[in-house]
């Protein structure tokens, strides 16, 4: 399928989605397949075509004798299984989408070499590894000679166990996959932007772009919990599944704090490399040290200049965009503060400060119009042995939701620190 679509692009550049399309569909039976043990249960244990997938997808009592099903089933029960086969299609949906990433996306880009291998790899990561693991759960999930499923605590407990390396590192790739992805739509030759477009615009993709592909793994994981919680809330007393879920569910939710550990580790290592100092009194000992944010944004200071400000988990950082050897960097515009060190001061609306004396916001401080959402960041030099010199910053939020989000942070932050 893969080598008729980039050939299709290769020889017209015109050539319509609609024909894309009609390529994509021609060929999809050969691509959608599960791994199976070899054995005679093969034929029942087929994979439905993209058509039966749709019926399949419907409400499991749907497809179901509805006056049978109230004379061996009560009504908890069928929602259970309504919900089981719910988990059980969206895991047929992940298969299609991450096959369709891989062999579309990746190796078309390859083979028309839009991108090179090490661009490849930054943007799709392990996928290869990702794909095997959710075509052998579904295999597992798959009831056997049965039109319902019975219990799938156990096969989700043992697979998460199995997982769990390989979606820590493909989940925090995906920092660096969007970063490089859109660096590279934004170039001025355009071929990757170009090629995305095209596959965007065909239907086999349903309108979604490569980035809703990447992420499908880490979004799927983040639901897991909800879905395991409705099927423990249906699933009867002394029945396996009623305490093994509950297992499932604390595992689960542990893998997602890895997740969000290591993929927070990585943002911050990003924005660490990206820094650019002016003056070597910047370079403050714990910006290395870092591995999480708290809270990031676009701040305005005394003068009406935007600022990019950092919170992480022992320093608050004030920067600007600026471009260095092409990439985006993180200018430091004033002194670091550690956590330790740091007072923040809520600024009621509408009080004037005298130390405004230029720039929009402070001509709007000053004027009738009452200023709003303004709160100052100060540094005690008590517990800053890199930088003697007292720091402060009036900043402005946008709104007032947004400078409730930066209280809230720096309020969190100092009860982590007994501050």
């Amino acid at each position: 399928m893969c080598d008729r679509v980039i050939n299709m692009l290769q020889t017209t550049k015109q050539s319509s989605s609609a024909n894309l399309l009609n390529l994509i569909n021609h060929n999809t039976h050969a691509n959608v397949h599960v791994r199976r043990k070899p054995s005679s249960q093969q034929a029942s244990n087929h994979v439905p075509s993209p058509n039966t997938v749709k019926k399949f997808r419907a409400a499991w009592s749907e497809t179901c004798d509805g006056e049978k099903l109230k004379q061996t089933m009560t009504a908890t029960e069928i929602e259970r299984q309504n919900v089981l086969y719910e988990l059980l299609s969206e895991e047929q949906q992940m298969i299609e989408n991450l096959g369709l990433a891989q062999r579309v996306y990746r190796n078309g880009m390859k083979t028309l070499n839009i991108l090179t291998d090490s661009e490849l790899k930054q943007i799709f990561g392990p996928l290869e590894d990702i794909l095997p693991l959710h075509e052998d759960l579904l295999y597992r999930l798959k009831p056997k000679g049965s039109s319902s499923i019975d219990a799938v605590g156990q096969i989700y407990l043992d697979w998460f166990q199995r997982i769990r390396l390989s979606y820590v590192s493909y989940c925090s790739n995906l920092i660096n996959a969007k970063e490089l992805l859109d660096a590279k739509r934004c170039e001025e030759n355009g071929r990757v932007d170009d090629y995305l477009k095209r596959c965007t615009d065909s239907g086999f993709s349903r309108k979604l772009d490569l980035w809703d592909f990447l992420d499908q793994p880490r979004s799927r994981l983040m639901k897991y919990p909800i879905l395991f919680k409705r099927i423990q809330k249906r699933t009867k007393d002394g029945h396996e599944d009623k305490r093994v879920l509950l297992d499932t569910i604390n595992f689960v939710e542990e893998l997602i704090n890895d997740v969000s550990q290591a993929t927070s580790a990585q943002l911050c290592s990003n924005v660490i490399a990206r820094l650019v100092y002016m003056s070597d009194d910047q370079k403050h000992s714990l910006i290395e040290k870092q591995t999480r944010i708290l809270c990031q944004g676009e701040l305005k200071n005394n003068r009406g200049q935007k600022l990019h400000v950092f919170l992480f988990d022992e320093i608050l950082l004030f920067t600007r965009f600026a471009t260095r050897n092409g990439l985006k960097s993180y200018q430091l515009t004033n002194y670091p503060i550690p956590v330790l060190s740091l007072i923040v001061e809520d600024i009621e609306d509408g009080v004037k400060i005298p130390e405004l004396s230029s720039g929009s916001f402070s001509r709007t401080l000053a004027g009738s119009k009452p200023a709003r959402n303004v709160f100052r960041c100060s540094s005690s030099s008590s517990f800053d042995n890199n930088n003697s010199r007292n720091t402060s910053m009036l900043l402005q939020a946008r709104d007032m939701y947004d400078k409730q989000q930066w209280l809230s942070a720096f309020r969190s932050i100092m009860t982590m620190n007994n501050i």
